[in-house]
């Protein structure tokens, strides 16, 4: 989506507002200006999508980090067990991973969990023409099913000390949280684990994070069946296929050294053989081992979702 300059919001804030958001928010936001400059609308979109466009943010940051320091971090050497005729590849030697990224990690989280408490906080708003309460008001999201209906049920309802129950936010914005199932297990985990992961930022000054080997090269004869069974020639060298043909790695994580990456039999070892390496999540359980760049990536995606789908309702206004 381009905004054409002749079109381009006339306010200077609305105008600055739109010239820093990246590409994915400009997509996002729905704007619509009338003459006289008033850009509420799109402003509403703009301000619940800033934290989730400031994460994305850190996440880019994060790449580079990250890309800098795999560069040289993992000494990988192999060694053959004649005996059982097998090639192995194991960490030699490995630098621990900089302070810095888990300090981008939480910054990221952080922000992703603030939009979600900016959407609930702009329902309320809605449903009560600005007047609240706000009090004990934050994104519900559960253990389970049970644990996330009783925590949207509080989020809803406020009861003051020795006052009746106010209703703070609409039935049809109930019902469409609600269908976003952000609990454990439900389709909108994600939102569950940045809570979490968010707790553990905010208690343990630091997340924990750590090196992970989600894959590397196949064995040259698994490479020739696959390029056999999808009709692909031979138009690349032996280097770019072990690249290309990965299959899911064995190594046990938290990476560190010693550890074996893979075993495969001599005959039939890849003498290109490449590993890749992540940046995972060591806590909590739920997503421990997991790439924490791609994850929090679709976790920023969920929210923008929510948020198109929440507005393409009337919830925000």
């Amino acid at each position: 989506m381009s905004f054409p300059s002749t079109d381009a919001p006339r306010n200077q804030e609305c105008r600055y507002r739109w010239e820093s958001l990246g590409a994915a928010a400009r997509d996002t936001c729905c704007v619509e200006i009338n003459q006289a400059g008033r850009y509420d609308k799109q402003m509403i979109h703009w301000n619940l999508c800033a934290k989730v466009e400031r994460a994305e943010m850190h996440l880019k940051n994060l790449q580079a980090e990250w890309n800098k320091y795999r560069a040289d971090a993992f000494l990988i050497q192999s060694k053959d067990d004649l005996h059982a005729a097998e090639r192995i590849w194991y960490i030699a030697h490995t630098y621990p991973i900089p302070l810095e990224m888990s300090l981008i990690t939480g910054d990221a989280v952080h922000c992703l969990r603030c939009c979600l408490d900016h959407v609930i906080y702009h329902l309320v708003k809605v449903c009560t023409a600005g007047q609240g309460p706000f009090k004990q008001l934050y994104f519900p999201t559960g253990e389970d099913p049970a644990d996330f209906a009783g925590r949207l049920q509080a989020a809803s309802e406020y009861k003051p000390k020795g006052g009746v129950v106010v209703q703070r936010i609409r039935p049809d914005a109930i019902k469409a949280i609600q269908a976003f199932e952000p609990f454990a297990g439900g389709s909108g985990a994600l939102l569950r684990h940045v809570h979490q992961l968010d707790i553990i930022d905010k208690h343990h000054l630091l997340l924990t994070v750590a090196s992970s080997n989600p894959t590397h090269s196949m064995p040259p004869t698994v490479i020739e069946r696959y390029k056999h069974g999808f009709g692909i020639k031979d138009e690349y060298t032996p280097a770019q296929e072990a690249l290309i043909f990965q299959t899911e790695s064995l190594a046990r994580f938290p990476l560190k050294a010693g550890d074996e990456l893979a075993r495969v039999s001599i005959a039939d070892a890849n003498e290109n053989m490449t590993f890749t390496f992540a940046l995972a999540f060591g806590e909590p359980k739920a997503v421990a081992g997991k790439p924490i760049i791609q994850t929090l990536y679709q976790a920023s995606l969920l929210i923008r979702d929510m948020i198109r789908k929440f507005d393409g309702l009337g919830l925000f206004a």
